[in-house]
């Protein structure tokens, strides 16, 4: 069943047979992954982060080798451009536990800007890369609103972190102006998160 659409795919092929088993697993880490750093029941810590790092790494590394290696799919969810995307999402997810964990490190400020912008800067080019095909291949609407969510909150923790550096460096008039451009990038993921009950 294509993970999308819900079409009931057959195929008589084992290759097919080989990249839905490599799918699901990819989904697996994914899942794990997620579950490790979104746990409520305590407090997230380095070994969660470190392990959901991995997870999301070696998902991306599934999807990427279904789109190497698997070129004439029957369905939607195992074409180049649908595994090629979800590859990207899982990277910009391992980057988000390099930040967390960089902020649980107590490591310096721009530090973590460097890192935020590098997630803000991963999310934009997976923004790009699922929006040219949400449609055509029947993603799930909502993942473009949180995939532009993350990319704002990013833009925004780069910003914030870079002013104060700049401030425990005495450049006031920087501070404040990054100070504002991560209010305004703040203010804009808030919008997009008013959204999510529309989705």
């Amino acid at each position: 069943t294509d993970t999308f659409t819900g079409e009931n795919i057959q195929q008589h092929s084992l290759a097919f047979e080989k990249a839905n088993v490599v799918f699901n697993l990819a989904v697996a880490f994914a899942m794990q992954g997620a579950k490790l750093i979104t746990d409520t029941s305590s407090d997230v810590d380095l070994e969660a982060i470190r392990s959901a790092f991995a997870c999301f790494r070696v998902a991306a590394d599934r999807f990427h080798f279904i789109s190497k290696n698997f070129m004439h799919p029957p369905s939607m969810d195992l074409q180049q451009e649908t595994v090629s995307a979800l590859d990207k999402v899982m990277l910009a997810q391992a980057q988000e536990c390099t930040l967390i964990r960089a902020q649980l490190e107590k490591k310096k400020d721009v530090t973590v800007s460097k890192l935020a912008q590098q997630a803000a800067l991963m999310y934009s080019g997976v923004f790009d890369n699922v929006k040219s095909i949400a449609d055509s291949h029947h993603l799930p609407r909502g993942w473009l609103l949180l995939i532009e969510t993350k990319m704002r909150y990013y833009q925004a923790m780069a910003q914030y972190y870079e002013a104060r550096a700049d401030n425990s460096k005495d450049r006031y008039g920087i501070a404040i102006a990054r100070f504002s451009l991560a209010e305004q990038h703040a203010r804009e993921a808030t919008k997009l998160v008013g959204q999510f009950a529309e989705t």
